[in-house]
């Protein structure tokens, strides 16, 4: 009888190596791959050891990599290293780690050897004798499943018939083997393997339908067609000939593995499809495609059989096709067929299709070198570079473009490697023959080649070519380079020692290049090296224009100049008859005055403006003023915009070690035995509710029944849900006093534990801790001195614990995590102190742990202070309730954890956390206003005041409730609110101090300060920050966000809306097309918009 897929895949499970009992269990599948692996790499050289390990990823001891770019790294030197490797090293390694199926892989890698793939990793029906494995990236990744597999199965399945049988359930990590298993087979019936007829007589019964087990697959269908065994081709092309077409998947399968076939099947292949017609179904048309790199569709048929003829012919008879290409009568009507010709000569050896190629390229027809050059172009091939490249001052811009398109294709080669073939002559050339606009060129030799082209098109050809040339060889073409390419070349100008005048020259008129990419490079750049003052005169040109990226940029240029140049400059474009440069002139004298640099000068310089201009528009007064009120003191966050009182903060204090133990051998030993009891009633069957239905399933299999059991429930309800509970709690009643700590929290600490166990989090620590005593003396005190144990069932354990942690006090899980956290925080080396203090403005993202700076990590490392995490957690639970005294403690612990020492980057607590401390009496108001708009290490973007962002979203969180109902709450989120919103409503184009407050602010009240907002707009459309670059601190980008976000009060009635719109409208402060702009971004002031229009 035959076995079902799902009773097949049962029955291959036995053959899984079992990890042993030294090794543990509970391992993942990579972990019991890289166990086996090291076990049959003991007697093998290091050199070869470091080469396996490094294929999957690991270092040279077999130890697992975090870091993906060293991963990276370790495969690629592996994969370089295995192709250098002499044959004996490498089947020594095969013969180590393939057990009994040594020699099937043996045989298969030495078949491997010819065929090739792209460097896009793209399957090619090309062969090659003369080059080596270099391009042959499929190889190595094949040899690397088939490593993964014999170690993952016993030898008993491993043996050529039995592959047959059984490739498509066999899998390793998830992922099907089956298509790099019918190479295998291929290749050892091609070599005449001693079970070669046992194993097709399994693969006839398979096709047939015959075999109780075995089913079609790409095992099947790569191994009859890539094998040299004619009775094999003829079996799958029988059962291509008698697939009907209610199966053409089937069809499309047995295809796509042709891709592999040996070229004396591809010939009978594409002459069975000639003759048996067989162009009318799709997936022929489809195979066609993918074989050839065409675009044909079942609408041009003829072409197809005509195309399959042509095929049959030439891979059939090389020499034929040989021939052809070199009869002296080849012309253009016959470009399609060189393509043909090409590719058929390439199935067998790709070198003589090259050689041809090689004339071809220098024919007289456009059309026949076009064919030649897509054929080149297919291949992606290194060889193939050289020939692509001579053909890049070809006549004929359409031959030209698609040359230099086929060398653009290969990414993963050495630029330099392409430059060394590549004339920078040629490419000039043809960038100066494209138009400079899109033009259309018209198809050659198939109707699908259609292209469209233009100068910037081929702008990174430019840069390919441009080799160890100055970059000030491409400023002739920089009008016409790419954005991109136009900021490649500032930054390579950059780059350069000594700036020619010529390149200088040209950083200064990029300086008002359209690109904001390329004006940052240069305005950067100029700041740095220094400008001169004529420079400056001509930059200030660039002012006309109305951008205010542009405006921005080149006021920072101006403003590192000494005080007398930046004040001469505001002074000439005050002067100025342009608007523009008026108005940049006014924003450079507010930036001056601003930082107190010749104030007293600025401010005169304002004061005399309007006798210069009569009338002044409304942005030139704004400016004015600003700059006559720029005595005031400065409200910055440095002091809470002027709502914060420091001293009135919770002081930090030095938290003080205690007794209290992180982790028990008590604790260790409560999960070995729990473990251990799991794994004694492992087979027990067990029902449970999953989803919607009834599963029964043996208790190691039964992980569902524990997922998420305790979450937000009783004790009794979870019991009740607890399979075998009697069994847990005999368990926990008898375990020996061994198993318990005196305090009567080891259910914590084996929970705590089991939670601590993450290696990555470790991995990134570990390094720094161990270049001292002091700080090796945190890990002992998080109890990670000593290795956890290795747990076979982890999700049951966690999930029966905390069951049992259910009965225990929350102050005594609060007491716990405090004591913790204490000695933690305690235990932090005082000399480290000095290294928590920022060496400069955005040194660090402390969300990036990888690449965050290892103090940073030294208090944020999460494996370090998972105790805090928890902490934090319950502290934030509002159906926690601490005692005052914990409140207390949790504060003041909070604190010091956000400044440890004077100077360290700001780490806010959670603001749920402070709001419930502070209704707790623990935290002070002082405390909440430093956390929303105090002193931090940033300042500049709404991210870095994401608690201000949290408590003034318009729906009130329920965590905050009564927080916010709190009336010196209101009134001081009112009080932010209305000192932000002053400050930012006076803005120029510049940021100010508020900007990053302010937009972090989610709303606003009121149609009397949606009118101010408008009001402050004027003229200028409302925009949105929609861009993937942030423009977001555009003046108008940021007025336009707090219309938006201000949204209608109680009181405010569409007529009241309407009277004082009708007020603003008759001061020249809005208009009708205003409020329509509005309702089109903010919904929730339509049908106010619509009052006001009705009665306007």
């Amino acid at each position: 009888m035959a076995l079902s897929p799902e009773e097949a895949q049962q029955q291959a499970t036995q053959w899984i190596l079992r990890p042993s009992e030294q090794d543990g269990g509970g391992l993942t599948f990579d972990e019991r791959v890289q166990a086996e692996l090291a076990k049959r790499l003991e007697q093998v050289p290091a050199r070869l050891r470091k080469i396996c390990f490094g294929m999957f990823g690991r270092d040279a001891k077999g130890q697992y990599i975090h870091d993906w770019d060293k991963i990276n790294e370790a495969e690629e030197a592996a994969h370089l290293a295995l192709e250098e490797l002499p044959d004996k090293d490498i089947y020594k390694l095969i013969r180590a780690t393939a057990g009994n199926a040594a020699p099937l892989i043996e045989t298969a890698w030495q078949w491997l050897e010819t065929t090739c793939e792209s460097y896009h990793y793209e399957k090619k029906t090309i062969r090659s004798s003369s080059l080596g494995p270099a391009v042959q990236i499929r190889r190595v990744l094949w040899l690397k499943a088939m490593i993964e597999l014999c170690v993952s199965f016993e030898d008993e399945v491993l043996t050529l018939p039995m592959l047959a049988v059984w490739a498509p359930y066999l899998q390793t990590g998830y992922i099907s083997r089956e298509q790099q298993l019918g190479q295998v087979i291929a290749a050892n019936l091609s070599d005449g393997h001693e079970q070669s007829e046992e194993t097709l007589e399994v693969l006839r019964q398979i096709v047939h339908e015959e075999h109780e087990i075995g089913v079609l697959g790409d095992h099947v269908f790569y191994g009859l067609w890539a094998g040299n065994c004619e009775e094999g081709w003829e079996l799958i092309e029988r059962l291509l000939l008698t697939t009907d077409e209610s199966h053409e998947s089937l069809r499309q399968a047995i295809l796509v593995a042709a891709f592999d076939a040996h070229p004396d099947a591809l010939a009978r292949l594409f002459g069975m499809l000639h003759e048996q017609g067989m162009s009318r179904y799709t997936a022929v048309v489809h195979a066609m495609d993918e074989w050839l790199g065409w675009h044909w569709s079942l609408l041009a048929r003829q072409k197809i059989v005509a195309g399959l003829e042509t095929l049959a012919r030439f891979v059939g008879d090389p020499e034929d096709a040989t021939e052809f290409l070199t009869d002296p009568g080849l012309d253009a009507d016959h470009a399609s067929d060189v393509y043909l010709a090409l590719w058929a000569i390439g199935v067998r050896l790709v070198e003589d299709a090259l050689s041809v190629a090689q004339t071809l390229i220098q024919h007289p027809s456009a059309e026949v070198r076009y064919a030649t050059v897509c054929y080149l172009a297919w291949l992606e091939f290194a060889p193939a570079i050289p020939l692509l490249a001579s053909v890049v001052n070809d006549e004929d811009e359409r031959v030209a473009l698609k040359a230099l398109r086929g060398i653009d294709a290969f990414e993963s080669i050495d630029p330099s490697e392409l430059c060394r073939h590549l004339k920078f002559a040629d490419v000039v050339s043809l960038f100066e023959r494209l138009p400079v606009k899109t033009q259309k060129f018209m198809p050659i030799v198939w109707p699908w080649t259609e292209t469209k082209a233009r100068r910037i098109d081929i702008t990174e050809a430019l840069f390919l070519a441009l080799g160890d040339q100055p970059p000030t060889a491409l400023l002739p073409h920089r009008a016409d380079l790419s954005p991109e390419g136009r900021e490649k070349l500032a930054r390579l100008i950059v780059q350069t020692d000594d700036w020619s005048e010529e390149a200088r020259t040209a950083l200064v008129e990029m300086v008002g290049d359209l690109s904001l990419d390329v004006r940052e490079v240069a305005t950067r750049a100029l700041r740095a090296k220094g400008i001169r003052r004529e420079e400056l005169t001509q930059i200030c040109e660039f002012l006309k224009r109305k951008s205010a990226d542009l405006r921005n940029e080149i006021l920072k240029l101006f403003l590192v100049q000494d005080d007398d140049t930046a004040l001469a400059i505001a002074n000439e474009l005050c002067l100025a008859k342009n608007k523009q440069q008026r108005l940049a002139g006014l924003e450079l004298l507010r930036c001056l005055a601003k930082e107190n640099r010749q104030r007293s000068a600025c401010v005169t310089a304002a004061s005399q403006f309007p006798e210069h201009h009569k009338r002044l528009s409304k942005d030139e007064q704004l400016q004015i003023n600003a700059i006559l009120k720029s005595y005031k003191p400065k409200l910055s966050p440095d002091n809470g915009f002027g709502l914060l009182n420091p001293s009135g903060r919770t002081a930090v204090t030095q938290p003080k070690k205690n007794r209290r133990q992180t982790i028990s051998a008590a604790s260790r030993k409560l999960l070995h035995s729990l473990d251990e009891l799991i794994d004694q009633h492992r087979d027990t069957p067990i029902s449970f509710l999953h989803g919607a239905q009834d599963v029964t399933a043996p208790l190691a299999q039964a992980e569902e029944a524990f997922v998420d059991l305790c979450d937000g429930k009783a004790q009794a309800e979870v019991r009740a849900r607890l399979p075998l509970a009697e069994l847990w709690e005999s368990w926990f009643e008898k375990r020996p006093k061994t198993l318990i700590d005196s305090d009567g929290l080891e259910v914590m600490r084996a929970l705590f534990l089991m939670q601590s166990c993450d290696d990555e989090e470790r991995d990134d620590i570990m390094p720094f801790l161990e270049q001292s005593e002091s700080r090796l003396e945190l890990v002992k005190v998080i109890g990670q001195d000593t290795k956890p144990p290795t747990l076979r069932y982890p999700e049951l354990v966690q999930a029966i614990l905390e069951y049992f942690l259910l009965p225990v006090a929350e102050s005594e899980v609060l007491d716990y995590l405090i004591d913790v956290t204490e000695n933690v925080a305690a235990s932090i080396p005082q000399e480290d102190f000095v290294g928590f203090i920022p060496r400069g403005k955005n040194y660090s993202n402390p969300d990036d742990q990888e690449s965050a700076d290892p103090y940073e990590q030294l208090r944020t490392n999460e494996w370090l202070w998972l105790c805090k995490v928890f902490l934090e957690a319950k502290a934030a639970d509002p159906n926690v309730t601490p005692t005052p005294e914990q409140w207390d403690r949790i504060w003041k612990l909070l604190r010091w954890c956000d400044e440890p020492t004077p100077g360290a980057r700001r780490l806010h607590c959670d603001f749920s956390v402070t709001a419930r401390a502070y209704l707790a009496g623990a935290a002070t108001l002082d405390d909440v206003i430093d956390q929303l708009v105090g002193p931090r290490s940033d300042s500049d973007s709404q991210d870095d005041f994401p608690s201000l962002a949290k408590v003034t979203q318009r729906k009130q969180n329920e965590t905050l409730r009564d927080f916010r109902n709190r009336p010196e709450i209101h009134e001081l989120l009112k009080k932010i609110r209305a000192q932000l919103l002053e400050i930012e409503l006076q803005r120029g184009e510049s940021e100010t101090t508020a900007t990053g407050a302010i937009r972090a602010i989610r709303s606003f009240h009121g149609s009397q300060t949606l009118f101010r907002i408008l009001t402050a707009i004027g003229e200028t459309p409302l925009k949105r920050d929609r861009g993937s670059r942030s423009s977001g601190h555009k003046r108008a980008v940021v007025l336009t966000e707090l219309a938006v976000a201000t949204y209608p009060l109680v009181s405010d009635l569409p007529g009241t809306f309407a009277t004082h719109f009708k007020q603003a409208k008759s001061k020249r402060q809005l208009t009708e097309e205003r409020l329509i702009e509005l309702s089109s971004i903010a919904p929730h002031w339509a049908d106010y918009v619509d009052a006001a229009l009705e009665t306007a």
